[in-house]
């Protein structure tokens, strides 16, 4: 039972209070970073009502908690040298939350063919192939266990994770880079706008995913 276990790391993916953050930053500006950062933070507060969808759904109990892994980046699949899925691995995010979770990370590291950190934003896209091909396997695998308003919006998992992790990195940076590791000056600031392409691509494309997945499901 999800209630059973412990939140290793609060508000993981609560949009609602990683918006929250972001404002308390942008009010600081402790690294004096907010003016070259303007257009990043009027897309954040332009698309926070679309992007809080699953988290208000959550709270008013329309969503069953369930028992997610919470990083389910393609990265955390460890595969054979026939590149053969063999198991999930970093369990130490399991806890409590929404099957929107693992579902939309998913897509987040599967559908988009650059960098996390690509500085060339035309080279961001969403690829609707791969994530139909992703979304097939997924409701594979869970047929019969989500609910029908899970699945109606299971969209919307693939433009939150993308769009929390932008505002997660311009958060960081607009605080002078004091969680993410970085190699260079600027890759928190580059990080933030190819996660805000990504949703911004995936904003685009809602339909086309609404549909996939009704005919999926």
């Amino acid at each position: 039972e999800p209630a059973k276990l412990v939140d290793t790391i609060p508000n993981f993916h609560n949009i609602l209070w990683r918006l929250e953050n972001l404002e308390k930053a942008i009010k600081e500006d402790s690294a004096g970073r907010v003016q070259e950062v303007k257009e990043e933070i009027a897309y954040a507060r332009k698309s926070a009502e679309i992007m809080s969808v699953i988290q208000r759904l959550g709270e008013k109990g329309a969503i069953p908690a369930r028992v997610v892994h919470n990083d389910t980046k393609i990265n955390n699949v460890l595969f054979d040298k026939n590149k053969k899925g063999l198991c999930v691995i970093d369990l130490d995010t399991v806890m409590a939350g929404y099957a929107h979770y693992d579902f939309g990370d998913g897509i987040r590291t599967s559908v988009n063919p650059a960098d996390e950190d690509e500085a060339d934003l035309s080279k961001v896209q969403f690829d609707l192939e791969i994530f139909e091909a992703f979304s097939a396997g997924y409701l594979e695998a869970v047929r019969g266990l989500l609910t029908q308003k899970e699945l109606e919006t299971l969209p919307y998992a693939a433009l939150l994770f993308p769009f929390i992790m932008g505002v997660r990195f311009l958060t960081d940076y607009i605080s002078g880079d004091v969680y993410y590791k970085i190699q260079y000056p600027d890759q928190n600031l580059r990080r933030a706008r190819a996660q805000m392409k990504l949703a911004q691509e995936g904003e685009k494309r809602m339909e086309d995913m609404q549909r996939i997945i009704s005919k999926l499901s």
